[in-house]
């Protein structure tokens, strides 16, 4: 697992402040908490590196709500919630 590309591996990352408290902690306005691959992966593994913006769970949950899923990104017809361009039409043709 170490050392085959293209094989996930896993990581737990337990905060126990957010990042906007940190940065209010440290003064730092530009503060993230940064990981780092403590596994053997070969030539390039220092440079396997990331940040993690921890944000409180209400604020996940906002985030989260306004994404929209891939699936109907790609494929904007079957949306139930997208008002759809016939409809629009129609709507125009009303009021006109």
């Amino acid at each position: 697992m170490d050392a085959v590309p293209g094989i996930p591996t896993t990581m737990w990352f337990t905060p126990t402040k957010t990042t906007k408290q940190m940065k209010e902690e440290t003064g730092n306005d530009k503060f993230v908490f940064e990981i780092s691959c403590d596994q053997m992966c070969g030539k390039g593994h220092t440079g396997m590196r990331g940040t993690i913006i921890v944000e409180t769970q209400e604020e996940f949950d906002a985030w989260l709500a306004a994404k929209k899923p891939q699936y109907l990104v790609a494929n904007p017809d079957k949306d139930p919630g997208a008002v759809k361009t016939d409809t629009l039409k129609k709507v125009a043709a009303v009021i006109n």
